[in-house]
């Protein structure tokens, strides 16, 4: 599970994601282009529970990202409006 708070953003976002069991986890800031911009979470093995990170975008041209989060036995991918 991932929640992104708040949305639409400004500045700074936090994303909030669960994770059910111990695995691999890959979490990434993509464009609306599909390009990763930021890896913020590389294939690192992840022990289950639940986690917290904060992105500053300021630096970010206002549009649409994505943040996407794959895991062994999931894949989900959040839009993201930035203001």
């Amino acid at each position: 599970m991932v929640t992104i708070n708040p949305n639409p953003i400004i500045d700074e976002v936090t994303v909030n994601y669960t994770v059910s069991s111990d695995c691999k986890v890959s979490i990434k800031l993509l464009d609306s282009y599909g390009r990763i911009l930021i890896d913020i979470l590389p294939d690192q093995i992840t022990l289950s529970g639940e986690y917290m990170v904060k992105l500053n975008l300021h630096s970010f041209s206002n549009g649409i990202y994505f943040i996407s989060m794959k895991s062994a036995n999931n894949s989900i991918t959040k839009k993201i409006i930035k203001l």
